[in-house]
């Protein structure tokens, strides 16, 4: 699989076009579950793009580590409240090696965000392929 770059991470902005168009949606991305940055919004700068990814990665697995209290089922979705805004974070694809991830402002509608961002889950997985980097 090819490296994401800035050029191609450009390219793929598409992905998450219809989830920064929601009110209330301040900046997406799409993450590698292994905290790789694959693009993200004109709402947020690379930089910080890039350590939001990281932290996304961190809450992962945490939820990850956390699922033998749920028979080991798979993580679907993660919330996080800062003061009203939210941080929503939603597995990509069968393997959920990838993540779209959504900033909101406070007062943001987060069951649209969040059902937005499941029904765009399977076109992103099919465009997505993420190799799983786990050790094995």
């Amino acid at each position: 699989m090819p490296a994401f770059t800035s050029q191609n991470s450009e390219q793929l902005s598409w992905m998450i076009a219809d989830l920064q168009k929601l009110q209330g949606v301040q900046s997406a991305l799409v993450v590698a579950s292994d905290g790789m940055l694959i693009t993200h919004s004109d709402g947020i700068g690379r930089d910080k793009a890039e350590r939001l990814a990281a932290s996304v990665s961190g809450m992962v697995a945490l939820g990850m580590a956390a699922r033998e209290c749920f028979d080991n089922r798979p993580l679907s979705q993660i919330a996080y409240e800062f003061d009203g805004a939210m941080l929503l974070v939603t597995s990509v694809g069968q393997a959920r090696n990838a993540l779209i991830a959504a900033l909101t402002e406070p007062g943001a509608d987060v069951g649209v965000v969040g059902s937005t961002m499941a029904s765009l889950a399977p076109s992103i997985a099919s465009q997505l392929d993420v190799a799983d980097r786990s050790v094995r």
